[in-house]
């Protein structure tokens, strides 16, 4: 399994998906990162699907929310298929009550239930 790590952040192919754990401090210069990560993994491997592991988040405003629907956006220009997990409840909830934009994001409660899902099961 070959991954892409710089500065802290690492992207891992695992079957068909590049699984990324966001940081737990997300800020503008993080998220630009985490958005050259993602495009260094896409040139690399062959991947029908992105997964963005949250679980270690621990807070996430709109514009931060903004920059990851930015992600999703762009990896779906490419055909792959975003998914959000691991999200904290709280932040959850802060993201539902701004009621920001979900187009083109699947969310899902952990790592395993994505992967399922991107393999049909």
């Amino acid at each position: 399994m070959n991954d892409t790590n710089t500065h802290g952040i690492t992207v891992i192919p695992v079957h068909r998906a590049l699984i990324l754990t966001l940081p737990s401090d997300l800020g503008f210069d993080r998220m630009e990162m985490v958005k050259q990560r993602v495009c260094q993994g896409m040139e690399i491997h062959a991947a029908k699907a992105l997964i963005l592991e949250c679980s270690g988040v621990e807070l996430m405003d709109r514009t931060e929310f903004d920059q990851i629907r930015g992600i999703a956006n762009m990896v779906r220009l490419h055909g792959l298929t975003t998914y959000l997990v691991g999200l904290n409840p709280w932040i959850a909830g802060y993201l539902a009550d701004q009621d920001v934009d979900l187009t083109g994001i699947h969310a899902r409660r952990g790592l395993e239930e994505a992967l399922e899902m991107l393999n049909g099961r």
